[in-house]
């Protein structure tokens, strides 16, 4: 039988209701610090609304990304407020450093191709970008270890974010028009039916990005499942973590298939664990439930079991050519940064560029700034994921706290693997929420002997 949800920390006798308490009294001493709470609370809900706001700007003519530089100022002004005052610690690991590089890598690439091929350049937000998530991710590091609270309220927006999102992929997948239509417009495609001529219906839900249903559906899971490092997962837990990988397969993201793959199965090995016997029924109820899923669905996932293969190819005999052309003739600066190659259109055009979307992260970089520049972003991969991995195994950590460190390397996973199909580390727009998530798996302010009197005395401040 599943544990209270109020359980008490075996370590230090505190309830989670009362470890809040005791971060809100020592991060709401004094005005100002309540002031920064707000402050960064606000920052990322504007981060977060400007997401869904950009593909409704671009279709009606508003770039809506501009306010990004905004955006930015808010973010390093907060930073610079809150070292000023001292209330947290400025830690920035060696993956967000080997970013660092990238980007200043791209600086000096973009500078020396002015100089030696006169190529024209706009600043664009590939530019920024990777200084853009620097920012967020420095925001939500500090913002987590001043007021850990933040943590339960992105478990919130995330999982009721993905449950909207997932009902309204379902009445896609049953064929709801309005449904459909609206889920067109935010990924930017004609039509989610009938993808690449192969029929089905690719149920995208709310989200504006193609593959966010699994990527922000896998860090949902990942922040329902953390309590079985305490204790066993409800019945709702446990339907609700079916009901978004079940909707993870309606998006028939087959490139995403892998990523759901090994995050899920050490999932259910950790459920396992935890349930002992009762795993079986549940493991097997959820299985019939997703397999009568793929049975019902029948036509509808045409486009998963069809083995197309032209968008890849697409991308092997089109796009990606225009990277290796740019390599055999500039290795180590590459051309520095071509907005087209990150989606973002220009007017300039040149030798360079067929005025395309790389659609690869990888090449990207390689375009951008030649092979000192892939070589930092794959160094900045495996520095995240062992990174991330210490902070799982990392002793006395809460399991929400945890959990955002398995959400980390969820996310060090996806821009790994997901950037040899899509320019991860140049859409501004959808990749700060990845580093706010990350930032949010850094360790909060220590805890000390003195926690028995914080205890006491959050009681008695609660009456």
């Amino acid at each position: 039988m599943a544990k209270p949800l109020i359980a008490r920390d075996s370590a230090d006798g505190l309830s989670p209701r009362e470890r809040m308490a005791v971060a809100l009294r020592r991060s709401h001493a004094v005005p100002i610090e309540r002031a920064l709470v707000g402050w960064g609370l606000t920052n990322i809900v504007i981060i977060i609304f400007q997401m869904f706001l950009s593909p409704i700007g671009f279709y009606i003519g508003v770039n809506v990304g501009n306010l990004n530089k905004y955006f930015m100022f808010s973010l390093a002004l907060w930073i610079a407020v809150t070292l000023v005052r001292n209330a947290a610690p400025l830690r920035i690991p060696g993956a967000m450093l080997f970013l660092v590089a990238v980007q200043i890598w791209f600086t000096v690439s973009t500078i020396v191709s002015q100089v030696q091929i006169g190529k024209s350049a706009e600043f664009s937000a590939p530019d920024y970008s990777l200084m853009a998530f620097l920012l967020c991710f420095l925001q939500a590091s500090m913002l987590s270890y001043m007021y850990p609270h933040v943590r339960v309220l992105m478990k919130r927006f995330m999982v009721g974010l993905c449950v909207v999102s997932a009902f309204a992929a379902m009445s896609q997948f049953l064929g709801f028009q309005p449904a459909i239509a609206f889920s067109s417009l935010m990924v930017g495609v004609e039509s989610i039916e009938n993808w690449a001529g192969q029929g089905g219906i690719r149920a995208l839900g709310i989200l504006p990005g193609i593959g966010l249903q699994i990527t922000y559906g896998l860090i949902a899971v990942i922040l329902i499942a953390c309590a079985l490092f305490e204790r066993k997962l409800t019945k709702l837990e446990i339907a609700g973590i079916v009901l978004l990988v079940g909707v993870m397969l309606m998006a028939q993201i087959r490139n995403g298939l892998v990523l759901m793959a090994l995050i899920l199965i050490p999932l259910m090995v950790v459920f396992a664990k935890r349930h002992k016997r009762e795993a079986i029924p549940y493991l097997g109820l959820a299985f019939a439930v997703l397999a009568l899923l793929i049975f019902a669905g029948g036509e509808r996932f045409s486009y998963m079991f069809s083995g197309d293969t032209s968008t890849f190819d697409f991308r092997r005999e089109v796009l990606w050519p225009q990277a290796w052309s740019i390599y055999e003739q500039r290795p180590w600066f590459g051309i520095g940064v071509e907005p087209d190659f990150a989606g973002f259109n220009t007017f300039i055009r040149s030798r360079w560029s067929d005025g395309r979307l790389m659609d690869n992260g990888y090449l990207v970089t390689l375009a951008y700034g030649g092979l000192p520049a892939m070589t930092f972003l794959i160094l900045a991969v495996l520095a995240g994921l062992r990174g991330t991995i210490m902070l799982i195994s990392r002793k006395g950590s809460l399991p929400l706290e945890r959990g955002y460190a398995v959400c980390a390397f969820a996310v060090c996973l996806y821009l790994g693997y997901g950037m040899f199909f899509g320019n991860s580390i140049t859409n501004i727009s959808l990749g700060m929420l990845y580093f706010i998530i990350a930032g949010m798996a850094m360790p909060s302010r220590p805890e000390t002997k003195a926690r028995l009197g914080d205890r006491m005395e959050a009681r008695a401040d609660a009456g």
